[in-house]
């Protein structure tokens, strides 16, 4: 019975996620300005084998217009964090998205100061194909009370291999 309980809740948390997403995309893009190229793109999910196993998905665009798309962090215990970018920066193979926290819920809510209205900064390096010999790697932040700005910050450098899945992180100067 717990585990459908688990099932069902997990069920809610993923739908939730994938229309949060859906809104973020439809919505106006944000205001943050593009310079170094057309466009940046930070797209995919990664697990980590370690720190309770969370798992990061990441749909970003940036544009010269804004930054538009969502992201969601979920571990097996029902925590987890959603929210839409605000900013999106594309340093060679990695990607640093700094998003607001839309919806939050679970254990390591206040842990990680993952509260609603707040920010996170997630990391995450593009191996090219994922492989076990050099899989992509990722990392994010606790909760911000206000904007870290767009960038990499204090333990966000994507330093930790994941075990399932994959990450494109591209620019370019036409649509991806």
């Amino acid at each position: 019975m717990c585990y459908i309980v688990a099932m069902r809740k997990l069920l809610f948390v993923v739908t939730m996620a994938s229309a949060l997403i859906a809104v973020a995309l439809a919505g106006p893009a944000s205001a943050t300005p593009r310079a170094a190229s057309s466009w940046e793109l930070a797209d995919g999910s990664g697990t980590l084998g370690q720190f309770g196993n969370p798992t990061v998905v990441i749909h970003a665009l940036g544009t010269t217009s804004g930054t538009q798309g969502g992201f969601v962090i979920t571990y097996p215990d029902g925590t987890y964090v959603a929210g839409s970018p605000t900013c999106l920066m594309v340093i060679g193979k990695a990607a640093y998205l700094t998003g607001r926290i839309i919806l939050s819920h679970g254990a390591r809510q206040q842990a990680g100061n993952w509260l609603s209205g707040n920010y996170v900064v997630i990391g995450v390096q593009d191996n090219s194909k994922p492989s076990p010999a050099q899989p992509d790697m990722l990392n994010f932040s606790p909760g911000y009370a206000t904007n870290p700005g767009c960038g990499p910050s204090t333990g966000t450098i994507p330093v930790f291999p994941i075990t399932r899945g994959h990450f494109r992180v591209a620019t370019g100067s036409s649509r991806p």
